[in-house]
């Protein structure tokens, strides 16, 4: 007798902020407007921010993301 399990596939696309997705800021982080700001721009600060939900990476994963450096 075999068993075959079948895993579900996890998947999501974070296009805006602004509609509150399912993220928990950290430290410093926030949502402003439609982006997440980790950090101000003050100095020694620290900011993380962690998707709510339970990911499986036993098989790996792929990201992609854009980012924004500036002083404002």
């Amino acid at each position: 007798m075999s068993t075959v399990t079948e895993r579900a596939s996890s998947s999501f696309a974070i296009r805006d902020f602004s509609a509150r997705p399912p993220i928990t800021p950290h430290g410093s982080a926030a949502i402003a407007g439609a982006a997440l700001r980790l950090t101000p721009a003050n100095p020694e600060q620290v900011g993380a921010a962690w998707y709510t939900q339970p990911v499986p990476l036993s098989d790996g994963f792929t990201t992609e993301f854009r980012f924004l450096l500036s002083r404002q």
